[in-house]
C-alpha cells in the first residue's frame, strides 16, 4: 500500500496551494517546472510550508478539503520535515495545530 500526502504550497505571490500526492518529491518537481498544475503553474517557484502523511487517498483528500475551507490566514501549520526535499523552513511553520 503506498503512502499518501496531503501538503501546502505557497506560491511566489504568496497565494496557498493544497493538494495530495503519493510520491511528494516527484509532485514538487512537477509543480515547480510548471507541469503539475494551472493554479501553480502562473505563479513560480513554490515553496512546501505543510505536509502530512495519511495511510490512504481519501484520508488525503478529506484532510486537504479540510484545510481548503479555511480562511487563507487563518491556516493551522505544524512543523514538518522538508530538509530532505531540499528547502527551507517557512515561518508558517512556526505555527501549530
Amino acid at each position: 500500500m503506498s503512502r499518501w500526502h496531503c501538503y501546502m504550497l505557497e506560491c511566489a505571490d504568496g497565494t496557498l496551494y493544497t493538494g495530495i500526492t503519493n510520491d511528494l518529491e516527484k509532485r514538487l518537481a512537477a509543480h515547480n517546472s510548471g507541469t503539475a498544475s494551472k493554479c501553480t503553474r502562473s505563479r513560480l517557484p513554490v515553496k512546501l510550508v505543510f505536509s502530512e502523511d495519511k495511510l490512504d487517498r481519501a484520508a488525503a483528500v478529506f484532510r486537504g478539503d479540510c484545510l481548503d475551507t479555511i480562511e487563507e490566514d487563518q491556516r493551522p501549520f505544524h512543523p514538518v520535515d522538508i530538509d530532505d526535499l531540499g528547502g527551507e523552513r517557512h515561518p508558517l511553520l512556526e505555527l501549530v495545530l
